[in-house]
């Protein structure tokens, strides 16, 4: 499939092999369009054997200091661009209000004020503007909107507030995340007042894109366009999922076959618009060309451990 360019993304590469070959199979597509390497990387990029492992988000936001999620930031892009990923699927700026949910540890804390101001900093040292260049990555807000209050706390479960709390509490950390040019938001899991994140038309598109500006991409959380037909029973089948979400905003699947033959599909059919697509790829191309990737997607695999070593003496100085 990466051959015949049906992959643009790949998640969860942890290794500079790995991340070279799978390189090597896309310059062999017909285009030679390099791929986009994201990874979880919440606290340093920790999946990375040898990597800077630093205090997880909330232990990060105690320190009430935005400098230190900021160097953070910084030091993370330096090591995930040594071993091949250029995109972080971070910050989390959910706001978290019930101490049940098992994610809290992922977020800034309970304040809206102070889970902005550390995601800002986190954006900043991950971006370093707009991320162009060799050591810098893409951040990733998320998650797209309040998973952090669900009912009985569990993850994916739905969420039931008032307009109030959604601009007052939730929303506040998305448009400074905006205004500072985050590249990509990951939407949520979960649905709020009967709404599925993933098809919310009037949150993604209307507000956040049109009003506010947003100018990146949206991607998928882990197989949710899926659930708008398994879990929230808003689709008969995935490829009617598939158009609720591309309708609504979203411009990347996270993850698997099908979806962009169903896309296909849907443009053929009329209730997609070539446009709607066109505009997807470009801003996953724009940031392939950000990022350098068209002129280095490789990554050298003996020197890995000597830029680890400075990045460390940076620190230490």
């Amino acid at each position: 499939m990466v051959i015949k360019g049906q992959i643009g993304s790949f998640l969860h590469v942890v290794t500079a092999k790995e991340a070279n070959y799978l390189q090597e199979l896309a310059y062999k597509s017909e285009f030679k369009i390099p791929l986009l390497i994201g990874i979880d990387a919440i606290h340093g990029n920790a999946l990375y054997k040898g990597a800077t492992v630093y205090p997880s988000p909330i232990t990060i936001a105690s320190t009430w200091d935005e400098t230190n999620s900021y160097n953070v930031g910084i030091q993370t892009a330096f090591e995930m661009r040594a071993t091949g990923s250029h995109w972080a699927f971070t910050p989390n700026i959910d706001v978290m209000r019930d101490a049940r949910w098992g994610r809290v540890g992922e977020t800034f804390g309970e304040d809206p004020y102070l889970v902005t101001q550390m995601g800002l900093a986190m954006i900043n040292g991950l971006q370093q503007d707009d991320f162009t260049g060799a050591n810098k990555v893409i951040a990733c807000a998320k998650h797209l909107i309040a998973g952090s209050e669900p009912i009985n706390g569990l993850n994916l479960s739905p969420m039931d507030i008032s307009e109030r709390t959604l601009n007052e509490i939730y929303l506040p950390p998305y448009k400074s995340a905006v205004d500072a040019g985050v590249f990509s938001i990951m939407a949520a899991h979960n649905e709020v007042n009967g709404v599925p994140s993933h098809s919310n038309k009037k949150l993604m598109t209307d507000l956040i894109r049109d009003e506010w500006g947003f100018d990146g991409f949206y991607v998928s959380d882990w197989l949710d366009i899926e659930r708008l037909e398994t879990l929230h029973r808003v689709a008969r089948n995935f490829k009617e999922a598939v158009h609720l979400a591309v309708d609504a905003g979203i411009d990347m699947h996270m993850h698997g076959p099908n979806f962009p033959e169903l896309v296909i599909e849907l443009v053929n059919e009329g209730k997609l618009s070539e446009e709607r697509v066109n505009y997807a790829c470009s801003k996953i191309l724009e940031a392939k060309f950000k990022l350098g990737l068209f002129e280095n997607r490789f990554v050298d695999e003996d020197k890995i451990s000597e830029k680890y070593l400075n990045n460390l003496t940076q620190k230490q100085l």
